[in-house]
């Protein structure tokens, strides 16, 4: 007890030794406003994660639609309404924040039907078409036919080759059905490029049988370059595949021959039957009709090209010496 009692007096003794504490300073009323600002930044309001959900989800839909329907025009994406007669934006928005919380990704499926529901159809050389007439209504239902399987909503039906056997045989197409078969040949919606390639070259061979490019000249200014394009990209996969030249010429003479004479083709074709250059004069107006020929004989006019090169040099070489320019630059010249 008599040691328990001494301790008590010396912790009592301690206390009473300490210094008074010190009063707490009275805060100016910058640094309270300023502790106030920081305790906002640090506590969010209750109505700041919503607004940052709806700038992601914006940001989100300029993304997507910059990176899926930019081959689409402008004006069309943003006027474009569905059934319901909403826009695109807000279907985008809704289907995001619906997959927000699955992490769920806008697959090709759901682009493909932005783009069947909202009728968008990307700006081609197609518009510049003039409208058939309205008296020329009748167009063959067995063409309607083929073109509903090119199209059709079932991926496991849909198929170019009924409507591409039928353009080798058929009577000439008139000029509603020819414009109808462009116009739908055109990629976007279910139409994949591939099949659109398949399309539009069988109806470039169609017109080559049938000389519908003497009938409908307007149609065939405008649409011949899309066509040579097609040409060009049909080459590339034959050589590609490891096909040979003279065999790619053969396979596409008929609708090369509505940009470069027969006799001209046929002196192409024994040039590289016989692994020679074709005369200069023939080449180049084959390089200058066709960007497909172009390919063709890439190699043969990158030779021409040098031949010409060497021509101007020795050329000129020659005006240097009728000149009476010095031996000694002249001699230099002919070194380079």
């Amino acid at each position: 007890k008599a040691k328990s009692r001494a301790k008590a007096v010396v912790a009592k003794g301690a206390r009473a030794a300490q210094p008074p504490a010190a009063a707490p300073a009275a805060v100016s009323g910058a640094a309270a406003a300023a502790a106030s600002d920081a305790l906002a930044i640090a506590v969010p309001a209750a109505g700041s994660k919503r607004r940052c959900q709806r700038r992601d989800t914006d940001t989100m839909v300029d993304r997507a639609m910059d990176a899926r329907l930019s081959k689409f025009p402008k004006v069309a994406v943003d006027g474009a309404v569905n059934d319901k007669g909403q826009r695109i934006r807000a279907v985008l928005a809704a289907t995001i924040r619906a997959n927000r919380q699955d992490n769920k990704k806008l697959g090709s499926q759901f682009w493909s039907r932005i783009i069947v529901d909202f009728r968008l159809a990307p700006s081609s050389v197609t518009d510049d078409l003039p409208p058939p007439p309205d008296d020329d209504a009748d167009i063959s239902a067995e063409l309607l036919e083929k073109l509903g399987i090119a199209h059709a909503e079932n991926p496991a039906t849909r198929s170019t080759e009924a409507l591409e056997r039928h353009l080798d045989h058929c009577a000439p197409l008139k000029y509603i059905e020819l414009y109808g078969v462009i116009k739908a040949s055109m990629p976007g919606g279910r139409l994949l490029h591939s099949a659109s390639q398949r399309m539009l070259l069988a109806t470039l061979k169609h017109m080559a049988r049938t000389d519908l490019h003497l009938a409908f000249p307007r149609l065939w200014d405008i649409m011949k370059g899309k066509f040579d394009e097609v040409l060009t990209e049909t080459y590339e996969i034959y050589f590609g595949k490891g096909v040979q030249l003279l065999v790619c010429l053969r396979a596409l003479r008929g609708p090369l021959g509505l940009y470069i004479p027969e006799v001209d083709l046929v002196v192409l074709e024994n040039s590289l039957k016989d692994e020679q250059s074709p005369p200069p004069a023939l080449l180049q107006r084959a390089l200058e009709a066709s960007l497909c020929c172009r390919s063709i004989f890439a190699e043969v006019a990158k030779k021409l090209d040098y031949d010409r090169f060497l021509t101007m040099a020795r050329r000129r070489l020659g005006d240097l010496e009728f000149n009476n320019y010095g031996l000694d630059e002249v001699t230099s010249f002919k070194a380079l």
